[in-house]
């Protein structure tokens, strides 16, 4: 049986996060590979679907091009490495559900640059009433840096 990845996750630039929280999380991640191609077929199904998206330009081209990069990084890979790093914007492939659900082995918080397990973050309910009138649940550092979010619904306006 093969083991998971060890995934070191960066959220260090706040344009490619809905996050505001600046942080690595490490993951042990089982389906790396699997959700990299399910990223790419779904990027490359969209582009079938919408084929001026296919312009070098747009963001789901640029997303493209950053998956194929990031499969070509981790085929090329010689022995299966330790962990591999990922930036905030190498790769779009969504771990927000594994670091909301709390499956990180270790959290730096580069706000209070505590360690914490997910044992010691914390759930806070969350309400946007900007317009947008979402309300769920955010998984925090205990200085109250957010590290992920789980939308439960929209408030009729």
């Amino acid at each position: 049986m093969v083991s998971a990845w060890l995934v070191s996750v960066r959220n260090d630039s706040l344009n490619y996060s809905a996050l505001d929280g600046r942080f690595r999380a490490y993951l042990p991640v089982d389906d790396l590979l699997d959700r990299v191609a399910q990223a790419l077929n779904n990027k490359i199904s969209q582009m079938r679907q919408y084929p001026s998206l296919d312009n070098g330009v747009s963001q789901p081209s640029e997303e493209l091009g950053r998956l194929r990069a990031f499969q070509k990084r981790v085929a090329g890979l010689e022995s299966r490495p330790l962990h591999i790093d990922i930036g905030a914007a190498e790769v779009p492939v969504d771990f927000n559900p594994d670091l909301f659900a709390g499956r990180f082995m270790l959290l730096h918080c580069w706000r209070c640059q505590r360690l914490s397990t997910a044992e010691e973050t914390w759930i806070d309910p969350f309400a946007k009433t900007d317009g947008s009138q979402v309300f769920g649940r955010l998984r925090k550092c205990m200085c109250g840096n957010t590290i992920a979010y789980q939308i439960k619904g929209q408030r009729r306006p």
